[in-house]
């Protein structure tokens, strides 16, 4: 039995482990850079980002951050889900199914008409994932992202 409760200091180290985890599987462990104190201002101190985490028998084995989001045209709230993950060895259990499912009830909650995310094109079990719980692919749009150099220079 698994059972997925909002972030608490003493889950930190955990969601670090998994969020190296992911960075691997996503091949992108280059660019982590996050740390205890950071998780720790935006998630528990700010409340900026929100953060579930799954347990199974106690073991943190997944989670989802999130975080609300202004959809101008519309004039509505939606949450942006940054990242979900379940470690491979606890996967088709339903965990990933349950750490969305209560990501759309906390939308919900909060009055959001919508969730938005991303999936690398490469993942095809997530994006099959998507699909079976009703996901629309956008694929009018294109990712952009202003970083290093070209960001430092823009922002003067």
């Amino acid at each position: 039995m698994f059972e997925i409760s909002p972030l608490q200091k003493e889950d930190i180290p955990s969601l670090l482990a998994l969020l190296r985890e992911f960075a691997i599987f996503e091949k992108l462990e280059h660019t982590f850079t996050l740390g205890t104190e950071q998780i720790e201002r935006v998630v528990l101190e700010e409340q900026s980002v929100l953060c579930l985490i799954a347990k199974l028998e106690e073991v943190a084995v997944g989670f989802a951050i999130f975080y609300p989001v202004f959809k101008s045209f519309r004039g509505a709230k939606s949450y942006y889900l940054e990242d979900l993950y379940v470690t491979p060895s606890s996967r088709s259990k339903g965990i990933g199914y349950a750490l969305f499912r209560a990501v759309a009830s906390k939308a919900k909650v909060a009055g959001c008409s919508r969730l938005d995310w991303q999936v690398l094109d490469w993942n095809a079990d997530a994006i099959d994932f998507y699909n079976r719980i009703g996901g629309i692919s956008d694929k009018g749009n294109i990712d952009f992202r202003l970083d290093g150099p070209a960001f430092e220079k823009l922002a003067g």
